[in-house]
């Protein structure tokens, strides 16, 4: 017999807390529910997660269950059930008592720095909810889970992007093998010679290890508990493959109520495939249904920067269009050492250009990640001045939020996930990140950033892409002086 799914989704935080009510406050649905398929073949729970899994030589789908049920995928459920996640989440992160205790360190220590639940965590718990309390109940006590019903997929079919941004790797857009050379000095590589190549063709950037059709046959075979499909990249509206997964589902009316939600992540380039009006054709048949996540980290030539490859004019077309079409649309912004001093302009920038050009603002999403290595945020905590300045901005954020949320407050979009700007919860995170004075100093164990390093890459960007640090971003000579010292 189906599973009921859950109709109105997406659900509201206090689904979350019921949940780890009952099975531990730092409990996670991903392991039980959840499968993320990996450009490279790999296939694990979690974007956030440690090294997937592997299927076949190409990542299909016919031995799932060996994935689903491997040694190691049965300790982290047993780790989750018996105690031993919610006491590493709260341990010294960089002792590593063994490699599946780990697995979820990158979510302890976002919780850790933030005292905030990892939005992978909670999403990923949510959407589990009509088939967690099951699948609990059909898992051994050594972690092994007696049936398979998945509710949540996250999918990769491959790297391909015309986009490469400061923070993102090879791993994820063919673009950057372009500028390969920036991307090792970045990593600290460029006396490593772990390539023979400062920059690769597309064609030799390019990685796709999933079988597609075994993927999409999957997901309609288990389509009665399947809720969520999110499409990621990469750049999912330049990927063939995610065109193919549409057209399969549209065929098995999984577009109507009840169906399959999408979410796709998109840089907000992409319009059109093969001639076609993907808006038209695809994402206006699921109406409220189908979610796109438009990243964004900064307009003008702070935004061409960060994000290499993106122009305002086509993002906010992009934006507008997909907005009219009734999809339910949100902006993915990631705070990092470059923008972190403009967050009010950046701010202000989506009012001006975005919310306030609509006739309902409260139908937008707005999500704020943060970066890592040398490139994040609270890198900018080594030169007091900036980071006073950055918090006094974030306050700034955070009061403009809170005013516009009373402002725009509304009961007329119950179950909707996201509010306007959450009255500003979304900048707390980082205020109080900055504000705590004791810090690693550069080069210590389990630092982020090395002076050297940052000197370096941020260079070698600049002479392989032919942009201008200094010039854009002035405002940062402090932070630069001090890595150059």
């Amino acid at each position: 017999m189906a599973i009921d799914k859950f109709k109105n989704y997406p659900v509201e935080i206090p689904v979350f807390e019921d949940i780890t009510k009952k099975y531990g406050k730092k409990f996670c649905g991903a392991p039980w529910s959840s499968l993320i398929f990996e450009a490279n073949g790999g296939i694990k729970f979690c974007c956030m997660a440690g090294q997937g899994e592997r299927g076949n030589i190409q990542g299909n789908l016919t031995n799932l269950n060996d994935i689903v049920n491997s040694p190691k995928a049965m300790e982290i459920r047993k780790h989750f059930l018996d105690g031993t996640m919610e006491k590493r989440s709260a341990s010294n992160l960089s002792t590593v008592e063994s490699m599946t205790e780990s697995y979820c360190d990158t979510c302890w220590e976002l919780e850790q720095r933030h005292s905030h639940v990892a939005d992978p965590r909670q999403a990923c718990t949510e959407w589990s909810q009509h088939v967690i309390d099951d699948l609990i109940a059909n898992t051994d006590a050594n972690g092994y889970i007696n049936k398979i019903t998945p509710a949540w997929l996250d999918i990769v079919f491959s790297n391909k992007c015309n986009f490469a941004c400061m923070g993102c790797t090879l791993d994820n857009s063919t673009t950057i093998g372009k500028y390969l050379g920036a991307y090792e000095t970045r990593e600290g590589r460029e006396g490593d010679k772990l390539s023979e190549k400062e920059s690769l063709t597309e064609k030799e950037a390019y990685c796709s290890n999933v079988d597609a059709d075994a993927l999409i046959d999957h997901i309609i075979e288990h389509k009665d508990t399947i809720t969520h499909i999110h499409f990621q990249g990469g750049e999912p509206f330049m990927m063939p493959e995610v065109y193919k997964a549409l057209d399969r589902f549209i065929e098995h009316d999984l577009h109507k109520p009840g169906g399959i939600y999408i979410w796709c992540h998109t840089n907000g380039s992409i319009r059109t495939f093969k001639g076609q009006d993907i808006i038209k054709k695809y994402l206006s048949k699921w109406e409220d249904r189908f979610q796109i996540s438009m990243s964004h980290d900064g307009s003008g030539p702070r935004g061409e920067y960060i994000r290499y490859g993106y122009k305002d004019k086509k993002w906010l077309e992009t934006f507008h269009r997909i907005y009219d079409s009734g999809c339910r649309l949100s902006i993915q912004h990631s705070v990092n050492i470059f923008n972190i001093l403009h967050q009010e302009e950046c701010l202000n920038w989506y009012w001006d250009n975005c919310l306030s050009t609509i006739d309902d603002p409260y139908r937008i999403g707005f999500t704020i990640n943060p970066w890592g290595g040398i490139f994040k945020f609270d890198n900018i905590k080594h030169v007091p001045l900036l980071a006073d300045r950055a918090i006094e901005g974030l306050n700034n954020c955070k009061d403009f939020c809170l005013s516009h949320t009373k402002e725009f407050h509304s009961d007329t979009e119950e179950g909707y996930c996201h509010r306007v700007f959450d009255e500003g919860h979304e900048y707390v995170q980082y205020i109080d990140t900055l504000s705590i004075k004791n810090n690693e100093e550069f080069g210590n164990s389990g630092s982020a950033l090395s002076p050297k390093t940052f000197i370096s890459a941020v260079n070698k960007f600049d002479e392989m892409r032919g942009t201008d640090f200094h010039k854009t971003f002035p405002e940062l000579k402090l932070f630069w002086d001090f890595c150059n010292v």
